[in-house]
């Protein structure tokens, strides 16, 4: 995932996605990085140009809001259905740098997601985590200080910029990682 800050660029974060704990969400995010639907035809809702519309120091970056870009919205490729949580008591917020899916409450994944700043345990078993950054948190760190708020309102525009994809090989070959 590219991001930018005020149309600037601000660094690239790779995410390696825990497909084999929450199938069902990886698979649902996935297409939105790829710009395919699940019948691999190409979509336009991607996360492409969204902005991130909270973001808290030493807490949370979110975004991924495809349909409304503001956190109101939501999107699945599953007949724009919620996807239900796939939360593995093995993988916890014990550390910074997850990618988890934002949710109205149980069972409400879509396209929304954040990354973590810090260990947080109080969320452990709301949220389904789908990831961890394996290159990149320098990124997010300076966008959390430099644009967040206490509140989480953004005081820059940032947005994802570019994402892509690579397969488990080419990360091998590349020596670099799953990004979005």
């Amino acid at each position: 995932m590219e991001l930018t800050i005020d149309n600037k660029p601000a660094g690239r974060v790779d995410i390696g996605l825990f497909g084999k704990n929450c199938p069902k969400n990886v698979n649902n995010i996935l297409h939105f990085i790829a710009k395919t639907n699940k019948n691999n035809s190409e979509i336009k809702q991607t996360y492409e140009g969204t902005n991130f519309f909270k973001i808290v120091p030493k807490f949370l970056i979110q975004g991924g809001d495809i349909s409304c870009n503001d956190g109101t919205g939501h999107l699945s490729v599953y007949n724009n259905e919620f996807v239900e949580d796939e939360i593995s008591k093995n993988i916890t917020f014990c550390e910074a740098g997850l990618l988890a899916l934002a949710n109205k409450g149980e069972n409400t994944n879509g396209s929304q997601f954040f990354f973590t700043l810090d260990e947080n345990p109080k969320i452990d078993g709301k949220y389904t985590i789908i990831g961890r950054v394996l290159k990149g948190y320098e990124s997010l760190q300076k966008i959390s200080f430099k644009c967040g708020s206490i509140q989480g309102d953004p005081l820059c525009d940032v947005k994802v910029a570019k994402t892509g994809i690579y397969s488990y090989e080419e990360y091998l070959k590349q020596k670099r990682s799953f990004y979005i």
